[in-house]
């Protein structure tokens, strides 16, 4: 896989275009004044012209929020399925992360992730990481949040790279986070997300946007994108991967 490039709609009804055909549900439930949220999401895209390709993405997110402590676990799927094995993608991702409210302004943070990759540089990777976590600044418009701290990451290459076939490495990574949102209008709003693991072996930086428009009542457009740059990849790898999707969400 040398450059990732996914783009999907993602809807709550089929819609059918010819010579393609993409359908989704995704369905995001949150009680009031419940410390409980949870979202479910599954979309596919079919094309059929000179050659036939089929792409998954699906995932499911569970929160808790009490007074004090804050849970949430995340799992997240992309596979499609192209002629040329190495354009393909078959990738998920698990996240468990907890924090702790030391104040109204400081919080600890730690979590743990797993990430599997068919055909990128690393097969599998496992990150643990705890730090501090500081609310900069919050409003009922504004808000941009910060954490910091170590992690320990170990990786496993693929068994089919030319270079370091199956080869394991463990090392001291330093993690960091910062993450803000703006509500413009009722209606409209950016958010964003950016990320550093820090190793020797080594670094990777992650950037993540949206951008969401409330049509009507519970219907929204939302464009998100994901930009992912690693410093150590295999020879015939690209440094960078980006996942977009334009979503057209119903929230229940």
């Amino acid at each position: 896989m040398n450059k990732h490039h996914y783009m999907a709609l993602l809807v709550s009804t089929a819609l059918i275009t010819s010579p393609k055909v993409f359908s989704s549900i995704e369905v995001e439930e949150e009680i009031d004044e419940s410390p409980y949220t949870r979202l479910t999401k599954l979309g596919f895209i079919y094309s059929q012209n000179t050659s036939t390709s089929l792409s998954i993405n699906s995932g499911i997110s569970l929160g808790y929020k009490g007074d004090t402590w804050g849970h949430r676990f995340q799992f997240d799927t992309y596979y499609t399925d192209a002629e040329n094995g190495e354009d393909g993608t078959n990738r998920y991702t698990t996240n468990y992360g907890i924090t702790y409210d030391i104040n109204s302004r400081t919080y600890t943070v730690a979590g743990i992730r797993f990430e599997h990759d068919q055909y990128g540089t690393y097969r599998d990777q496992w990150i643990a990481m705890t730090g501090l976590g500081r609310h900069f600044y919050e409003t009922n418009h504004v808000t941009l949040n910060g954490s910091m701290g170590p992690g320990y990451r170990i990786t496993e290459r693929q068994s089919f790279d030319e270079e370091f076939p199956s080869q394991m490495n463990y090392e001291l990574i330093a993690s960091g986070s910062l993450e803000g949102t703006v509500q413009f209008t009722e209606s409209f709003s950016i958010g964003g997300n950016a990320s550093i693991a820090y190793g020797e072996e080594n670094t990777n930086y992650n950037l993540k946007g949206y951008l969401k428009n409330i049509l009507m009542g519970n219907l929204a457009l939302t464009f998100d994108t994901e930009y992912i740059y690693n410093t150590t990849v295999a020879s015939d790898q690209s440094n960078t991967e980006i996942y977009s999707s334009m979503n057209l969400n119903y929230d229940f």
